[in-house]
Order: C-alpha cells, then structure tokens, then sequence
C-alpha cells in the first residue's frame, strides 16, 4: 500500500498528459508510415514484374530478329526454286536444255518429245509429259542426276536402263515436267543453271549382262578358229570371220567387241565385256 501511494504521488497531470501526447504521436506515426510501408511493397512486386516483363521481350526481340533472318532465307530460296521452274513459254528452252546437257555427257539423244501442255484445275499450272531415250557411255547414271538438278520439276514416271554391248548403255525415260502459268512470257523467270563440273557415278556392264545377239554371232558359226600355231612361247591362232580371208590374232588382239585372253592347243578364249567364250578349232 505505501508503494501503491508514492506511484500516485508521482503521477502527476504533467505525467498524465505527456503520455498522452507520446501514445498520440505513436498512433499518428504508425496511421502516417503503415500505408506507405505498404505502397512501397506493392511499387516493388511490380518493378520486379516489370523487370520479368523486360527480359521476355528482350527474348522476344532476339527471336525476332532470327525469324526475320530465316524469312529472308526462306524468300531467298523460294525465289531460286522459282527461276527452276519454266513456264509454259520455257519448254523449247527446256527441251534444249536436255539436249545439252547429253552432249556434255558425251551422249546421243535418240528421241525428245513432248505431250500437250494439261493445265491443273486451279488454272496457275500444269503438266507436260516428255518422253527421252539417249544412248552412250557409262555416264548415263551422272547424267540422269544431273537431269533433275537442270529440271527439278521433272518428275520420273518410268525408267528403263539397258546395255547395248561394246561398253554402250541406252536409258529411256517418260515423266512429267510440271510448269507455272504466266499471262506473257516476259513474266517468266525461268533460267537454265550452268552445268558445272561433270559428275561421275558410272554404270558396269557386269551388271547387266550381254544382249543375246553379241554372243549369237560366235556361237552360230560366224566365227571359226581355223589353226594354231605354237612358236616356242608365242601361241597364234587364225581366224576366220564371216567367210572371209582368216587373220593371225594373239593374246589380246580384238575381235570386234571380244578380246583375246588365252590360246590352248585346240581353241581360244574370248573375253566379251566380262563374258568369256571358248572357240574350238573347226568350231
């Protein structure tokens, strides 16, 4: 109790009133700062936001810039494969094209021909159908590449490949060539692209075997072996073609496409484009 009364002894209405004062400042301060403490936070989460929002379209802007570098490259290309497309004004271009581009190849055309021009339904292209034979060398596979890098919108429909002996090979083809409409021929952009180098895929007679009739002509008795003669080392044999005067042949004379590869006692060997053939004396 004597405690309690000095506490109030000292309480006086000076006390009484700064406390008041004190907890009023407290309570201005704390209604004053909180909201501000608070906008503060939400100025931050959208600076952060904003910060996020910037990155992506940073991102956005460098894929933008790729894009726009493919679409160039895209245009670019679509503009050369459009140059490799004729029109329906192109096709004696095209035709002559093919044409020499065999003679680069060192082969003979045998036939080019060219169907009607039948335009598609929706009337901004159509199709010619060509027909080719050329005949020559081992080349042919090169030139058949290099025939859809000239004419990529030619489109292969049938191919047959044959050979024709003495290292000759003949190739037919028919296929259609698809071309663009365009109202005048000065709005065509159809180029033939240079040859370039010579390609060099190569066909082998092995793999296709001899025409019947180049073996017919030693085996029905065209060719006749008429004597041997032996000369130490040396071996000669005669032979007569077709009726006439015989001739002396060694290993590795020709006869015709056949070549000499070994003289026995009683015959010889021919070696015909890989094929070998054996003629006997009086055979």
């Amino acid at each position: 109790m004597l405690r309690l009364s000095r506490i109030r002894e000292r309480i006086t209405w000076q006390v009484v009133v700064a406390f008041a004062l004190y907890v009023a400042a407290a309570v201005v301060l704390a209604a004053r700062f909180l909201p501000l403490r608070l906008k503060a936070g939400r100025l931050e989460g959208e600076l952060n936001q904003l910060a996020k929002t910037e990155q992506q379209l940073g991102r956005l802007l460098d894929q933008a810039s790729g894009l726009e570098a493919r679409l160039a490259e895209l245009q670019a290309r679509l503009d050369d494969y459009a140059g490799s497309i004729p029109s329906q004004y192109d096709l004696q271009k095209a035709l002559t094209g093919i044409e020499r581009l065999a003679a680069y190849y060192d082969l003979s055309v045998q036939t080019l021909s060219a169907a009607p021009l039948q335009v598609y339904q929706d009337g901004k292209a159509g199709q010619v159908t060509l027909w080719l034979e050329v005949a020559g060398g081992s080349l042919l596979p090169s030139y058949l590449d290099h025939l859809q890098e000239l004419v990529p919108s030619l489109h292969v429909q049938e191919l047959n490949l044959s050979y024709l002996g003495e290292g000759r090979f003949a190739l037919s083809l028919a296929g259609n060539m698809h071309v663009v409409l365009v109202p005048s021929a000065e709005q065509s952009s159809y180029e033939l692209p240079s040859f370039g180098a010579r390609k060099t895929r190569e066909l082998g007679a092995q793999a296709f075997g001899l025409p019947f009739d180049s073996i017919w002509k030693f085996l029905q008795g065209g060719v006749r072996v008429l004597g041997i003669v032996t000369a130490g080392n040396e071996k000669a044999v005669l032979v007569q073609e077709n009726g006439e005067a015989g001739r002396w042949l060694r290993v590795g004379d020709r006869l015709n496409q056949a070549v000499v590869i070994d003289i026995s006692h009683n015959g010889l060997w021919l070696d015909l484009d890989g094929v070998e053939l054996r003629l006997t004396i009086g055979g």
